[in-house]
C-alpha cells in the first residue's frame, strides 16, 4: 500500500531554499510526474514526454547592436551591410530589426529602401526576413522607418547582421539607412529557448 501526501517544504530564506533537489544523473526509464536536476537544470516528465531544462535566463542572452550613423546604398539591386551585427549561440531568439531610410526620386518609378536579415556564418538571407522601410512613387523627399520581428533558430553560434538594399529606379541623390538621434536602425535580441 502507497502512502500518497503532499510533500511541503519549509519556507525559503536567504540562509536556505525549502526544498533541494541535488544533481544528479536523468532516469533512464521515467515515469510521468517524475522530477529531477543535472547539472544542466530542472526537468520533469510530463504525458510521456521529458521536458527540459526548464532553466532559461532570458537576460543571459540578449542585446542591441546599432548600424553605423549612415549607409549609402550606391548601386541598384545590391545588398550592402548596415553595421548592425550580433552574434548568437545555439537556441531559439527573438529577432528585431529596425531601420530608418531616406529616399529622394528624381521621376515618377517606384522607389524604395529595403532591409533583411542575413547569416553571415552561413551565407544565406534569413528567410522571411525582408523590411520595406521606405517606399514612394512621386519625385519627393521620403524618409521613413520599418521594423520586422520573428523568431530565430540557430543550432551553433552564428553572426547575424542587417542589410539594406535600394530598388531600382533613378535617385536624385543616394537613398541612405541612417541611425542618429533623430532615429537608430538595428538588430535586437532576446533568447526564449
Amino acid at each position: 500500500m502507497k502512502n500518497y501526501s503532499k510533500i511541503q517544504g519549509e519556507p525559503s530564506t536567504t540562509a536556505s531554499a525549502g526544498l533541494t533537489l541535488p544533481h544528479g544523473t536523468a532516469p533512464s526509464s521515467p515515469v510521468n510526474g517524475d522530477v529531477w536536476t543535472t547539472t544542466a537544470g530542472i526537468y520533469v516528465r510530463v504525458n510521456g514526454a521529458t521536458v527540459g531544462p526548464l532553466a532559461v535566463t532570458l537576460g543571459s542572452n540578449n542585446g542591441t547592436a546599432y548600424a553605423s550613423s549612415t549607409t549609402s546604398l550606391s548601386a541598384d539591386s545590391t545588398w550592402y551591410d548596415t553595421g548592425a551585427s550580433v552574434s548568437l549561440s545555439a537556441g531559439t531568439y527573438l529577432v528585431t530589426s529596425f531601420a530608418q531610410g531616406f529616399i529622394r526620386t528624381a521621376g515618377g518609378a517606384a522607389a524604395g529602401i529595403i532591409t533583411r536579415l542575413y547569416n553571415v556564418t552561413d551565407a544565406a538571407a534569413v528567410t522571411d526576413s525582408e523590411c520595406l522601410i521606405v517606399h514612394d512613387l512621386l519625385a519627393v523627399r521620403k524618409s521613413a522607418s520599418g521594423s520586422i520581428c520573428l523568431v530565430v533558430t540557430v543550432g551553433s553560434t552564428k553572426t547575424i547582421r542587417m542589410e539594406a538594399m535600394r530598388l531600382t529606379t533613378t535617385y536624385a541623390t543616394t537613398p541612405v539607412v541612417d541611425s542618429n538621434t533623430t532615429g537608430r536602425s538595428g538588430i535586437t535580441y532576446a533568447r526564449i529557448a
